[in-house]
Parts: C-alpha cells; sequence; structure tokens
C-alpha cells in the first residue's frame, strides 16, 4: 500500500467489504490465521457448530501421520526445558551470576527468595509483594531483585508472567518502538488468535503491520527458561519444505500440517436431521451443516493458495536455493497475483507469518518476494550487507539506532522503516544502539 492515499486505501476496502461474500470473508480470514492458531481458531467453529467435528488422525510431523495412533516423540522433539533443567546447571547458573551483582541486603534477600519461588517457566510464582512480606524487606528491594534477575542469562528469569516478561523483552530488543506495550497488555490474547484485522482496528495500525509486530513477538523465547538463544527456528513453526525433486528436476514445496483432513461433517449430526420432525430445527441444522461444508471448502481452498504461491516463488528463486542468496531475483506480490490471477492482498495474506524450512534452516516465505527500492519486498541479503556496513563504520561511542540507520539506508536508495530495520538487525544478531554503545 506504499504511495498510496489514505482515501484510497480506505475506499478499497469498504468496496472489499462490498464485493466480498460472507464465505469469502471467511476465507480471508482463514489466510489471515497463523498455522500454529489455526487449531484454536477451528476448535472455536468446532464449539459453535455440532454439524462440525474434529478428527483424531494420530501424531502429525512433517506431512505425515500415523493413523490409528499415536508416535513417542523423538528425543529432539522433547519440551526444551528439560534439557535446561534436568541437571542443576540451569539453576547453579542463575544462582552464580546473581550473587557476583551488587545490591543492598534487602534485595538479596529478596532475589533469593525469588531465585527459590521460580516455576517450571522461570517466571516468579508469587506476587512480588509476598516476596518482600516473607523476605522482611521493603518492596522497593523486592522490585529491585526482580530488576537484577531478569537481566541476568537468560533474560527476564523471575518476571510475574508472560505479558511483564514479553514487555520487557520487547523494550530491550526494539527500545525505539512505542507500540508494544499496548499490543503485549491489551491485545496478546488477540493476537495469538489470529485476529490482526481487530487489533487493527483498536490500535489505529495497518493489519500488516500488526502482522509483521506478531512476527517480532514470536522470534522471541516463549518463556525465560527457554535459554538465551534466538534462533528463528526454535520459536517459528515453518508451514512447507524446500526440497529438490531430482525426478522432475525442480525445486518443488512440501507442506507440513494439513489441517483439511482433520474435520468432517459430524455423522451422528447428520443422522439426527434424517429423524427430525420438528422444521425450524431441520432448517437450522441444514443450516449449520452448510457452513461447515463451507469451512471444509475455505480450509481446502486455503491449503491449495499457499502452496500454490509458495510453488511460483520457490521455482522463481530456483538460483536463490541452487546458488545462494546473492542471486535472488525480483518478484512481486502484484506479479504473482497477475499470474495466479488473484488479488495481491490475498497473496500477501497467503505470504505473511508464514515459513519455509530449507538446509536445516527456517525463513520466512515473505523474504523471496523481492522489488528493489520498496520497503515492503526488500531483498533480505542486501539489506543485511548495507546494514552491517552502516553498523561497521559508526562512532562506537554514539552508535547508530534504528531510526538513524533507516534514514542512511534511504540514501543509498533502500527503503526500509525503522520497524523494519529492528526486526532485520535483530535477526543478524546485532544488539541495540544501547547495547553497542562503548563506554569510556
Amino acid at each position: 500500500m506504499l504511495g498510496m492515499s489514505l482515501r484510497t486505501v480506505l475506499t478499497q476496502r469498504m468496496e472489499l467489504k462490498q464485493v466480498l461474500t460472507p464465505q469469502q470473508r471467511q476465507l480471508v480470514d482463514l489466510l489471515e490465521v497463523p498455522d500454529a492458531s489455526l487449531d484454536t481458531y477451528l476448535a472455536d467453529m468446532v464449539t459453535v457448530n455440532p454439524a462440525l467435528r474434529r478428527v483424531n488422525l494420530g501424531y502429525q510431523r512433517g506431512g505425515e501421520t500415523e493413523r490409528g495412533r499415536v508416535r513417542a516423540p523423538d528425543p529432539e522433539e522433547r519440551d526444551p526445558l528439560a534439557r535446561l533443567t534436568e541437571g542443576p546447571d540451569f539453576a547453579r547458573a542463575l544462582l552464580d551470576q546473581f550473587r557476583l551483582e551488587h545490591m543492598t541486603d534487602g534485595e538479596r534477600a529478596a532475589g533469593m527468595m525469588i531465585l527459590g519461588n521460580l516455576d517450571e517457566r522461570g517466571f516468579l510464582g508469587m506476587e512480588l509483594e509476598e516476596v518482600a512480606r516473607i523476605a522482611q524487606v521493603h518492596p522497593d528491594d523486592a522490585e529491585g531483585a526482580q530488576m537484577i534477575l531478569m537481566e541476568l542469562d537468560p533474560l527476564g528469569v523471575g518476571a510475574d508472567d508472560l505479558q511483564h516478561y514479553l514487555r520487557f523483552m520487547a523494550k530491550r530488543k526494539w527500545p525505539e518502538d512505542p507500540n508494544f506495550r499496548e499490543l503485549i497488555d491489551e491485545h496478546l490474547h488477540l493476537l495469538q488468535h489470529g485476529k490482526f484485522r481487530k487489533v487493527a482496528r483498536a490500535t489505529g495500525l495497518e493489519v500488516e503491520d500488526v502482522q509483521e509486530y506478531w512476527e517480532m513477538i514470536r522470534s522471541l523465547p516463549p518463556y525465560p527458561a527457554y535459554g538465551s538463544g534466538g534462533s528463528v527456528e526454535a520459536f517459528v513453526q515453518p508451514s512447507m519444505e524446500v526440497f529438490y525433486d531430482e525426478e522432475a528436476e525442480e525445486w518443488d514445496v512440501r507442506m507440513f500440517e494439513d489441517h483439511r483432513r482433520n474435520y468432517e461433517l459430524d455423522r451422528s449430526f447428520l443422522q439426527r436431521l434424517e429423524t427430525c420432525d420438528d422444521p425450524d430445527e431441520r432448517k437450522r441444522m441444514r443450516k449449520q451443516i452448510e457452513e461447515a461444508k463451507v469451512l471444509m471448502a475455505n480450509l481446502e481452498q486455503r491449503h491449495s493458495l499457499v502452496k500454490q504461491i509458495a510453488q511460483f516463488a520457490v521455482r522463481h528463486q530456483a538460483d536463490f536455493f541452487a546458488k545462494g542468496p546473492e542471486h535472488i531475483r525480483n518478484l512481486t506480490m502484484t506479479n504473482v497475483g497477475k499470474m495466479l490471477s488473484r488479488d495481491t492482498s490475498t497473496v500477501s495474506r497467503a505470504v505473511m507469518g508464514r515459513y519455509f524450512r530449507f538446509e536445516g534452516g527456517v525463513l520466512p516465505l515473505r523474504d523471496l518476494f523481492v522489488n528493489r527500492g520498496s520497503d515492503e519486498d526488500v531483498s533480505e541479503a542486501a539489506l543485511h550487507l548495507a546494514l552491517q556496513q552502516l553498523i561497521d563504520g559508526e562512532d562506537k561511542r554514539k552508535p547508530l539506532s534504528d531510526d538513524a540507520l533507516s534514514k542512511l539506508l534511504k540514501k543509498q536508495g533502500i527503503q526500509a522503516s525503522r520497524r523494519t530495520v529492528a526486526k532485520h538487525r535483530d535477526r543478524m544478531g546485532v544488539p541495540s544502539s544501547r547495547d553497542r554503545r562503548v563506554r569510556n
């Protein structure tokens, strides 16, 4: 939507609302729901529509299902918390770090109390006021101890809850962005369920911006005890795998979870319809059956559309996969939409928030869409190279802020907003300007 006036954007949205049927609007909603949240979304649909039921297909992974039994998870699939807490290293490392910090006696007493009351995820398992009362210290000491602990490795240990933890992590990683607090405090539940349009209406942000903020939040470790690693692969659920098909001699896509197979019409509901004598009740039941059929058809469309767009992008970017990031080619969502007879907005929804696995790594599907000079589709390889050069050449006593980096990139012809800079800087493993500052 870059370059469009606000009036143009609003007019297009009004026209879209007027043209779309309820079935089409549901497909739009389904495209906007992240894969990780789709089961929750569909479970809500089952709750309100008795004509629909979930089928137990057993354990699924990598697109394969073992029907009729649940396969035990591989050792690498176990809860990562177990790898951190089975031995004494996790607790010992925290205690050793804490003892080295400068603090008051009250903070030390409160800190030991907090360490002794962490839950399995690393959150504080009691109220901070209760910590102060039991440790017999001033509430300010308890708060100070919590702040000290949250700065240790792994970050965020001792936070009150998930929202407190995410606020802390977001502020530390993106200190210049003012929107995270409201999104986390007031709209986290909606974000988790993929209700991006509702959040956009409540915050005044664009839907695409809300989705991008959610991607940034999801890039954070899910809880303190997970550890200090920040690999996107550990926290993002890939939708597909990119591989080379030797027989067809071309790059292709293998989808992972197939939610179409998980839902079907409830046969007992259909039997009740056959024996129902109440005309009004029969009418209501037929409507529920029709709604269930529409949902399953839209699930089919969602699956096939995402795969179709991904296949087109992957085959267009064959050199990227065969030779490396420097060989990526221009590809816009508008062009893909024209080739597939789809609106650009539909392509954008199908791409946003979806990731693919390739050679052991996980990358955003969006990174295959490149339109040099565009903020929306700037090449990741080119952006990372330009960012690294600017950061390498900065005054380490006065490092460049994300906003300053954005302005310098624009002078080079690379349109990247402050938020885009922050996201990619974090992906590169480069700390914020505050943490890069060298103090004499």
